[in-house]
């Protein structure tokens, strides 16, 4: 079982989705690579495919935060535009259906300012 929580910034607002991650690894996973977009209030990655959605990469709440306006994730520092991978898996939800309940973790959340058409991706802890 996943259970998902947010780093809140100073205001009760978090542009960054995380969750409590299991002590393992996660193992062998998909990779996802694209640019980090910060953009009206979240963090998603672009993976410069028209075919594609943005993504809303969902991290491990003690291996990623914000700084500013900069994600860092396992001490790497991540501005707007910066190239990014990241290991995980995702489901097809797109966020505004995870909001509602179609999701396949008990507890989720995302940014309310996250575009309700990204589609989500659970990042992996570091291994």
């Amino acid at each position: 079982m996943i259970f998902l929580t947010a780093c809140e910034d100073g205001d009760g607002d978090s542009s960054l989705a995380t969750y409590v991650a299991p002590e393992e690894d996660g193992g062998d996973a998909s990779r996802i690579s694209g640019e980090i977009l910060i953009e009206e209030g979240c963090v998603y990655l672009d993976q410069k495919n028209p075919t594609d959605n943005l993504r809303v990469p969902v991290f491990p709440v003690d291996e990623a935060n914000m700084e500013d306006e900069v994600l860092v994730h396992n001490q790497e520092q991540y501005e707007d535009g910066a190239p990014a991978e990241f290991r995980g898996g995702g489901w097809n939800s797109k966020v505004g259906d995870a909001r509602g309940g179609d999701a396949f973790i008990d507890s989720l959340y995302l940014p309310d300012r996250c575009d309700d058409e990204a589609l989500v991706f659970v990042v992996n802890r570091a291994g």
